[in-house]
């Protein structure tokens, strides 16, 4: 029974070291991204997940990092990886929808703005972004709703496009 009780607390402690470690390098890594080391950022937070692959956190601010630096293709990962951890997080679905978006692929970077509005009625950037997708497949007339609700949530150059392309609609 002793035997049992110092197998399973070595067992715990090493968990909760392991978990540690790999919070400890989430913090170092953002310490980099803040220092704009995005390439030495990726690296921590590669290791970090690489230690606890359920790290969402990490997984965000490694697809953050890759975004910065243009790099569209890992940054749409690194969010896919985070929605399947958490299905919940809008932020990733926007990210990963500018990602996309990034890229040229038009029809999932409106799926993910959507989703994100979905999880997140009061989303400005991701009602703006959306439009832009819409008026890029030549949609302007489903774009022109999604620019005034970010324009009603204070993005400026909602209104300014709202007004170029939707005015006629309007009247």
């Amino acid at each position: 029974m002793k035997k049992i009780i110092i197998t399973l607390s070595l067992v715990l402690f090493s968990m909760v070291a392991y978990s540690q470690d790999a919070k400890d390098l989430y913090i170092k890594g953002v310490d980099l991204f803040e220092q704009q080391r995005y390439q030495d950022a990726i690296k921590v937070f590669s290791k970090a997940v690489e230690m606890n692959p359920k790290f969402k956190e990490a997984y965000f601010k490694r697809g953050v990092c890759f975004s910065l630096l243009e790099d569209f293709k890992n940054a749409a990962k690194d969010f896919t990886k985070v929605v399947l951890l958490d299905p919940s997080d809008a932020k990733a679905f926007y990210n990963r929808g500018l990602a996309y978006k990034s890229l040229g692929l038009l029809n999932k970077a409106l799926v993910d703005f959507g989703k994100a509005i979905e999880l997140n009625k009061d989303f400005a950037m991701a009602y703006y972004n959306r439009g832009l997708v819409k008026i890029a497949l030549d949609d302007i007339e489903n774009a022109c709703p999604d620019l005034s609700r970010a324009s009603d949530l204070g993005v400026r150059k909602a209104a300014r496009l709202w007004r170029y392309y939707c005015f006629e609609f309007a009247n």
